[in-house]
């Protein structure tokens, strides 16, 4: 089949390359290329890197109803349009154009978790599991009738990069079933139940703030969640300080939230939280590389009493 696909960041590249090796993708199209850094050069997207790789024709639009894009489109001959962590709204005319349609895949069981951060979501809210989904494309996101849907475990020690990652690997054998359906002709779409459907919004900087009046599970799965990005964190000794893995003890201190409640040789630093205790193992000083949280407490020696804040 030709495809034409749709991707931006490194999530979707193991399906660009899946679908190159099993299918003709006649051309990628990906978001323009962005300064990032100090310098603030130009980098381009890694689906471009990929495809570029392959040798395949790469389109970088800034509006996908501008004339130019629509003219290269029309050159193009493409019988189907995959999207993956593409990031941008497609329009209803584009949709219209190929012949099999156009479908997506997002990492989630829809209706749940529509939106920008489905892996951290399901992590943060302590899902045991979550999916892979593949559907037609709509003109809302993630709202689209179902091809295909494949459930997922989460591990308990998952973090976002790791759920990330595998979910990512799983990709592309999703999205090759999903078209093995729609070649054989005999789909039947399932419509999303809108009254089952929960949001998963771009993630701010405040967002990873702890609140340690919070249970130390949520607090937990919250570190999880953002590692490693953007890293949960914590103010202490007006310093940022990233939680990047943690375990939960249970049992209340005496203490108020946030405290800590001791040094655990070797382990960690164990904090007073809403409910239960939390012993920080693995976290990150700003402009330091992650750590044991032993050897954080070897370089800066925190006491009993001190206390985690929530502002510098």
């Amino acid at each position: 089949m030709n495809i034409l696909f749709m991707g931006t960041d490194e999530f979707a590249e193991p399906s660009l390359e899946k679908l190159a090796d099993v299918h003709n993708v006649v051309a990628v199209v990906t978001r323009p290329d962005k300064p990032k850094g100090r310098g603030r050069k130009l980098l381009p997207p890694p689906v471009k890197v990929a495809a570029e790789k392959l040798n395949i024709p790469v389109f970088q639009p800034k509006n996908l109803k501008g004339k130019e894009f629509k003219s290269n489109m029309e050159k193009l001959n493409f019988d189907l349009v995959v999207a993956v962590a593409y990031g941008r709204l497609i329009p209803p005319g584009f949709i219209e154009k190929p012949e099999k349609g156009c479908i997506c895949l997002h990492p989630s069981l829809l209706p749940e978790y529509r939106g920008c951060s489905p892996i951290e979501s399901a992590i943060k809210d302590g899902k045991e599991k979550t999916g892979l989904s593949v559907f037609y494309i709509s003109n809302q996101f993630d709202t689209g009738d179902m091809i295909y849907l494949e459930e997922v475990d989460i591990k308990p020690d998952d973090t976002g990069g790791s759920l990330r990652k595998s979910l990512s690997l799983d990709s592309p054998a999703a999205i090759l079933k999903a078209i093995e359906i729609i070649e054989k002709g005999d789909i039947t779409p399932i419509p999303q139940d809108p009254e089952k459907a929960t949001y998963a919004p771009k993630i701010e900087k405040e967002d990873a703030l702890i609140d340690w009046t919070k249970s130390a599970g949520i607090i937990r799965n919250m570190s999880r969640a953002y590692n490693p990005k953007p890293g949960a964190f914590t103010y202490f000794r007006k310093k940022i300080l990233k939680v990047l893995k943690a375990e939960v003890l249970k049992g209340d201190s005496d203490k108020n939230p946030g405290t800590i409640d001791s040094i655990e040789k070797k382990q960690g630093i164990v904090v007073s939280c809403g409910k239960d205790r939390l012993m920080l193992t693995e976290i990150q000083p700003p402009g330091k590389k992650p750590m044991p949280a032993w050897s954080y407490v070897v370089g800066h020696n925190p006491q009993v009493g001190e206390v985690f804040e929530i502002s510098d």
